[in-house]
């Protein structure tokens, strides 16, 4: 039976029904609906409802989900607007679902407070202040293949203590804050969805842990992570006009740094491809790369980025960098050879900066260090170092010192440093005899013990040889 709530005071309820006569879709008299019952604004589903028409101008809550399935059938639940307080939807009941509904005009266009295994699907959720919001200690919401747009905050907010929700197959666009927002949540995945044109982030992530974000499409703005984040995991992400941003962030006084993060995969067009604020101990690997500035690091509130790691494949025009770890290729970041006259003359001269990207660990008394510069016909210039000929510095810096009269492959100087974010850097001069460097296709391969890797690179013909700059 449908349940109305009657004040008992004499007249009151002759006004009541005549009120009722002329409130369509209000929230005038809240009851339940489902079943056979059909619904109006600010009732509550206790059983599975299919909407037969719009819900228009509701002027508290549009519906509570309790119980069952509502399915608008593509009808509209439409609010006050004005930055109300009310939700077009509250979904409570566990394992309810609310789908194929258009939802405007409210605080919250889908709220779940507490719910545990709730689905939302297949909703156009728009002209809210927040699109769909999960709160309360939710668990195990999925919220699939939705249109979230044009909102005046965020897209889709995770928070709360929220748990297990896993986003997937959703269009999340034009939001005026972010698209997707973490906030004070775990263990949930968000995957396949495309966002584009947010005016803050694509996807931001603050103080939570253990997420999974892998083979989201960002257009127009960075992934964003912030606070006290960690152990969170990206992965095959793309990221178009924006990278990944990890920043210190000051709380109530406190300032806490995002760390310990992975990246896998994927690929980044922007200015800047990483940028670690404050942050420390992420990890980067395979991540492809064009024409951007691999890495930024600042110290924000009071730290020193440190242990970050990179690894990227760099696509731009010339760069033949294709860094994955131990073992990686790398990247001559400059280099010059300068011919001296006559040919055959041993005063010739190599330049060379390189980069290997990775944990590549060098062990100087043991370990070897090879280099070879050749094209298609020929080796343009190689040097075998023996092991115990490189020595240690400290623990970040090795180099080589020819004896006078003595020097190795013509070897004025070799330094190798570990940088905590790009690997190694490697500076090598040497004097030597370079006629065979006759076309501009080289190709550098170098081996540290068991570790090696190889850049192939367009070098630039010049007056007196070749270069890279």
């Amino acid at each position: 039976m449908r349940k109305r709530t009657i004040l008992r005071r004499p007249g009151v309820a002759l006004l009541l029904a005549l009120a009722c006569t002329s409130l369509v879709g209000k929230a005038a008299i809240a009851g339940e609906c489902g079943g056979a019952l059909p619904c109006q604004c600010g009732d509550r589903v206790v059983a599975s409802v299919v909407l037969s028409g719009h819900l228009d101008g509701c002027d508290g809550n549009g519906l509570v989900l309790q119980g069952g399935i509502l399915d608008c059938a593509d009808h509209q639940i439409s609010g006050p607007g004005d930055n109300t307080t009310f939700a077009g939807v509250v979904v409570e009941g566990d394992g309810t679902v609310v789908r194929n509904c258009r939802v405007r005009n409210f605080g919250d266009g889908i709220r779940l407070e507490g719910a545990t295994s709730a689905e939302v699907s297949t909703n156009v959720v728009f002209s809210n202040r927040h699109g769909i919001w999960v709160g309360s200690g939710a668990s195990g919401t999925v919220i699939d293949g939705n249109e979230v747009r044009d909102n005046e905050d965020e897209g889709i907010h995770l928070g709360s203590g929220t748990t297990g929700s896993a986003v997937r197959n959703n269009q999340i666009y034009a939001n005026d804050a972010e698209n997707v927002y973490l906030l004070g949540t775990t263990g949930n995945v968000v995957e396949d969805n495309v966002l584009g044109s947010a005016k803050a982030a694509g996807i931001y992530v603050k103080n939570s842990w253990g997420n999974i974000l892998r083979r989201n499409r960002v257009e127009d703005r960075p992934i964003l992570v912030r606070g006290d984040s960690f152990e969170n995991h990206f992965e095959e992400n793309v990221l178009l006009a924006g990278g990944y941003v990890f920043e210190a962030q000051e709380q109530e006084g406190v300032w806490f740094h995002p760390r310990n993060h992975t990246i896998v995969g994927g690929s980044i067009d922007a200015s800047t491809c990483f940028e670690f604020l404050g942050s420390y101990g992420n990890q980067a690997t395979d991540v492809v790369v064009d024409d951007c500035r691999h890495v930024e690091e600042k110290a924000f509130g009071g730290l020193v980025p440190y242990g970050n790691v990179v690894s990227v494949i760099d696509l731009s025009p010339g760069s033949g960098s294709e860094g994955n770890g131990g073992g990686a290729n790398g990247r001559v970041r400059k280099g010059r050879i300068r011919k001296s006259r006559p040919v055959g003359d041993d005063a010739d001269v190599l330049s060379l900066d390189l980069t290997i990207p990775g944990e590549v660990l060098i062990d100087p008394d043991t370990e070897e260090f090879e280099l070879t510069l050749s094209d298609d016909d020929s080796v343009v210039y190689r040097v075998l170092l023996p092991a115990g000929l490189i020595e240690k510095k400290n623990s970040a810096r090795y180099q080589y010192r020819p004896r006078k009269g003595a020097a190795v492959g013509g070897i004025k100087k070799l330094k190798l440093v570990r940088h905590p974010v790009l690997g190694w850097s490697v500076g090598l001069r040497a004097k030597t005899n370079l006629d065979a460097a006759d076309e501009g296709g080289l190709t550098m391969e170098w081996r540290i013990g068991d570790d090696e890797g190889f850049a192939s690179q367009q070098w630039t013909p010049r007056n007196n040889g070749w270069s890279i700059r």
